[in-house]
């Protein structure tokens, strides 16, 4: 009887000395951000998540790893470590479980600089966040809308130009796919964005020469300006792209389809 009682009361210490991290706004603001952008590296989130340094942002982003709200590996010897959502942290901000894939080797450079472009973005064209759309973004609301045509319509980022209210479609290309495919992206786009952006190695001249012959904005992937500088970050913004979702894909754009407008079969 006096053995169960100190096994009983040991395991009642245990049970307390676990500790259990308490979250901030900007904690869950990160999670959200990796939902948002599915992989994230150190140099983003400090950017994105409105951290004073890159130093400060590496402690809590330790934190949130050891607590399991977040993994974080160096996935490619010559790439920077990278952080992604687990279920916990997935459980956290949507209160609901769900698998989460470990980040695919072949494309996690590109995801990568997905993340640096829209720090980019932040920095100095004055987006914000959740002003853009991501793949992510786009298929939440294919799941939601059962419209397979939204995927089709896609760039590595869209988001509507604070100053002009324009359409714009980003694209990151690590590599030149071609002279016919890079030609058919650029249209492609042209049916549902006002203005392309496409971030290139200076190494390219070849895709270079053709982007300037089809119009493009060319911005270097090698000068893109990460360095964290003091801008507002509200971490209680909306995050939901359904709304914005819907305002960049509106006007008529797809209209020719026979099957009607790209966002006609979406109901809330």
């Amino acid at each position: 009887m006096v053995m169960w009682l100190f096994r009983e009361e040991k395991g009642r210490k245990m049970a307390r000395g676990i500790k259990e991290l308490v979250l901030n706004d900007r904690d869950r603001f990160v999670l959200f951000l990796l939902d948002k952008f599915r992989v994230l590296d150190v140099k983003s989130l400090t950017v994105l998540a409105g951290f004073s340094s890159v130093n400060y942002a590496d402690i809590r982003l330790l934190k949130l790893a050891k607590y399991g709200y977040i993994k974080r590996e160096k996935l490619v010897s010559n790439l920077p470590i990278v952080h992604w959502l687990t279920k916990k942290g997935y459980f956290e901000i949507h209160d609901e479980d769900k698998r989460i894939a470990k980040p695919v080797l072949a494309t996690v450079e590109h995801e990568i600089l997905i993340g640096r472009v829209a720090s980019h973005l932040v920095l100095k064209n004055g987006v914000a966040v959740n002003q853009m759309i991501t793949d992510r973004d786009l298929r939440v609301y294919q799941g939601k809308g059962k419209d397979n045509r939204i995927m089709k319509r896609k760039s590595d980022l869209l988001y509507i130009e604070p100053a002009t209210n324009k359409r714009i479609a980003v694209e990151i290309e690590l590599n030149y796919k071609g002279k016919s495919r890079t030609e058919q992206n650029y249209k492609n786009n042209q049916r549902f964005s006002d203005k392309q952006i496409w971030f290139i190695s200076k190494r390219k001249k070849v895709l270079m020469n053709q982007l300037e012959e089809l119009g493009a904005d060319i911005f270097y992937i090698d000068d893109l300006e990460m360095e964290p500088i003091e801008h507002k970050t509200d971490y209680n913004i909306e995050l939901s792209q359904v709304e914005l979702i819907q305002q960049y894909f509106a006007g008529g754009t797809l209209n020719f389809e026979k099957k009607g407008s790209l966002l006609d079969k979406w109901k809330d």
